[in-house]
């Protein structure tokens, strides 16, 4: 196993964090679609965005704004950005016999999977015990504790089931000629999987803590050890570059949750939304964090709610950064004082589209202009703002960039090449190019993703945090190894060396066995002393000797103490303990 990097995390101090976002941020609180934000929710970020009584008394910041143009703004606007000091790339020693294991390991660490085996076998034995005497023939009968081993095949599995899809989970061990997979019979049969995947929990459910209203005081407790562990992982495996973008992801559920989102815009209009800090280019995911609802985050400080929510998104997605990157992000985040605050108090540049009514732009910003026009600019200290009116008016706020105009080619399938240039201001020019790191590791994750559906909401999760990992873990090896994997080719390298390292043995698949009445059955049937009780259990089962179905169906809450067999008393007891040929036959 190679050795996992353990970089220390870049942290804001309480000093610094103090009672500035109140101060900067104040008045912030335009968004009124907006439903909160938990920023309570991780263990090592207590004191990032909690504010003082005395900062909350200092005024807002009054912008001066004045015009400039290409010819009064000649200097350098990202000479002030320091840059960017820690190593970036993958944390770990360099290795170039690494293998896809390894890489996978960085994430899902021995100490994720002792989580997952300890909590589904103490899940599955609350279950058993629940069961109790009732129902004999349930599947939880034939429960044995899951070891770290296995679940690892069981995680493996799952990584097989993205690339080889069926139309339902037990398709996959269907014996079908058309469409049959044999590889998944040999590896784990059908009834074992199923009960793993029924069984799987990632917390001890008398642990977990409720408000007087019986919700949980932590909504994503079902989860929260587990997803905190693995996010940590993202943030010690690997250090982004300079460009770094912030968006939305959207997680696919429907089911009923007291956090889930409906965004008509997006593609997964209804789901769990999470806010990602992803690296441009390679797409690799360095923060995520959950929306959770905006009444639910415990202990926070009351002032916060008159702040910008995408202010405190960006603020705390970066505070595990160092000084020197440059943060990307749309107009749901972008605002004048949040740009002011990452280049004074971090030493982040910053670039996004911006809303004009957000306090603190120029108000000329909101003249409209014929397309053509060319673009206009207002400059306070660092802070850069500019209108171009494109298809529509946009406006872009920067840290790092000039008034400069370049030249962009577009398609057009009007020019005689298929292209033609268009001349658009250089921060527009970054924007589009670096924005798209969250986008970028969406598509790579909608290729690969797990296709069944799920009940459990948590569940959604841990297959969404097992697909980053996997996704996060090819961009580590190819970065350690010179090679390039795709997607795909990394899924099959996975798979093989997570088998390899298991030694989990693959056999033929198993054929379903016809259980046979043997001599020792009917013995024991036919000789020894037998009780018959009535379950203390609502509902009824059939009768073994006089039910058969569909048209002489009989059901009783009588069974058999030493057989664990249902039986109507009297006659029907009678006839199973002396017959051979017990089964009452009906005429057609």
């Amino acid at each position: 196993m190679a050795t996992q990097g353990a970089a220390r995390e870049v942290e804001m101090t309480q000093e610094e964090v103090d009672g500035e976002i109140h101060r900067i941020f104040d008045g912030e609180s335009d968004e009124s679609e907006f439903e909160g934000f938990d920023v309570g929710s991780s263990e090592d970020d207590d004191s990032d965005l909690q504010g003082s009584d005395e900062d909350d008394e200092e005024q807002p910041r009054v912008w001066n704004w004045r015009t400039v143009t290409a010819d009064n703004d000649t200097a350098d606007a990202s000479a002030w950005l320091p840059g960017v000091t820690r190593q970036r790339g993958p944390t770990a020693q360099a290795d170039e016999n690494i293998s896809p294991a390894d890489c996978f390991a960085m994430m899902f660490t021995d100490e994720v999977v002792d989580i997952a085996v300890t909590q589904t076998n103490l899940y599955a034995q609350r279950k058993l015990e629940a069961l109790g005497a009732h129902f004999p023939s349930s599947r939880m009968r034939k429960w044995h504790d899951i070891s770290s081993r296995e679940m690892k095949v069981f995680f493996v599995l799952l990584l097989a089931m993205s690339i080889v899809e069926q139309p339902a989970l037990a398709d996959h061990w269907t014996t079908d000629w058309l469409y049959q997979t044999p590889g998944f019979a040999k590896v784990m049969s059908r009834n074992r999987f199923q009960l793993i995947l029924s069984c799987l929990h990632f917390v001890d459910n008398t642990t977990i803590e409720y408000d007087e209203h019986g919700r949980y005081r932590d909504p994503l407790a079902k989860i929260r050890k587990f997803l905190d562990i693995i996010v940590k992982r993202f943030r010690l495996s690997y250090y982004p570059k300079k460009d770094v973008s912030v968006d939305e992801q959207m997680i696919a559920y429907k089911g009923r949750l007291s956090f889930k989102q409906y965004m008509p815009a997006k593609p997964t209009k209804w789901g769990v939304k999470a806010f990602v800090l992803a690296e441009p280019g390679t797409g690799y995911i360095y923060e995520w964090t959950l929306y959770t609802g905006k009444d639910m985050a415990e202990g926070r400080d009351v002032a916060m709610a008159d702040t910008s929510k995408g202010s405190q998104i960006v603020a705390k997605l970066v505070r595990h950064l160092g000084q020197g990157h440059v943060v990307y992000m749309d107009n749901y985040y972008s605002s004048p004082t949040l740009f002011q605050w990452l280049s004074s108090r971090r030493g982040m540049g910053a670039v996004g589209t911006v809303r004009v009514n957000r306090k603190g732009l120029p108000p000329a910003c909101k003249d409209k202009k014929k397309k053509g026009t060319p673009p206009r600019f207002w400059r306070d200290e660092t802070v850069l703002t500019c209108s171009w009116p494109d298809k529509k008016q946009v406006t872009v706020l920067s840290t790092i960039h000039s008034c400069e105009v370049v030249d962009v080619d577009i398609r057009d399938r009007r020019a005689p090449q298929g292209v033609r240039s268009v001349k658009k201001p250089s921060c527009i020019a970054s924007y589009n190019s670096l924005m798209g790191g969250v986008d970028e590791a969406d598509q790579m994750l909608s290729y690969y993703a797990f296709p069944h559906r799920h009940r459990r909401w948590y569940l959604i999760l841990f297959h969404q945090l097992l697909e980053i990992s996997v996704h996060n873990a090819k961009i580590i090896y190819n970065a350690m190894t010179g090679k390039n994997l795709d997607g795909k080719e990394f899924h099959k390298a996975l798979i093989a060396s997570l088998f390899t390292e298991t030694q989990w043995p693959i056999g033929e698949p198993r054929r379903r066995s016809v259980p046979a009445t043997t001599d020792d059955v009917d013995t024991a049937r036919l000789t020894e002393r037998h009780f018959c009780t009535q379950l203390a259990v609502e509902g009824k089962r059939d009768c073994v000797v006089c039910s058969r179905r569909p048209d002489h169906r009989k059901q009783t809450s009588w069974q058999c103490v030493q057989c664990v067999r249902m039986m109507c008393p009297g006659e029907c007891f009678q006839r199973f303990h002396t017959l051979h040929d017990y089964r009452v036959r009906y005429a057609d």
